[in-house]
């Protein structure tokens, strides 16, 4: 079970990369900015995340004003509500984006729970030439 934090103005429908092979028990959550919509993702990703067969869960969050990070921060914060929640179990996390500013909010989490998994790539399904960010805390 893994939640996948997509930045989707950073990374488009290419952070979606793996989709397929997720496990029914991930949840995908795609952050869309004030500006972008949902009709800007390929069909393709729809009729994957909606195929019989028991598909990851998928959540939308579009932001509803504009200004530089807002999105980003969003993220960070939707993060760390899914960690606070004591009703949530979750403890592994993969924030899908090519900024790498969000090892700031890695690196603040790897100081205060050793319980949980957070890694960054640029797409949900692993990239092997590029290296991601893990830490096990």
């Amino acid at each position: 079970m893994t939640t996948y934090l997509v930045d989707y103005e950073n990374s488009s429908y290419h952070g979606l990369s793996g989709f397929k092979k997720l496990d029914p028990t991930d949840t995908v959550v795609i952050f869309l900015g004030a500006k972008s919509s949902q009709s800007n993702v390929p069909i393709e990703v729809f009729k994957g995340f909606t195929a019989l067969g028991g598909p990851p869960r998928l959540i939308w969050k579009q932001s509803k004003k504009t200004s530089k990070n807002y999105l980003d921060l969003q993220l960070v914060s939707y993060l760390g509500y899914l960690i606070g929640d004591p009703g949530i179990a979750e403890t592994n996390f993969v924030i899908v984006s090519k900024d790498h500013d969000f090892e700031a909010a890695i690196d603040f989490w790897a100081e205060r729970r050793r319980d949980i998994a957070i890694s960054l790539r640029p797409t949900i399904a692993p990239v092997e030439s590029a290296p991601s960010v893990v830490k096990r805390m």
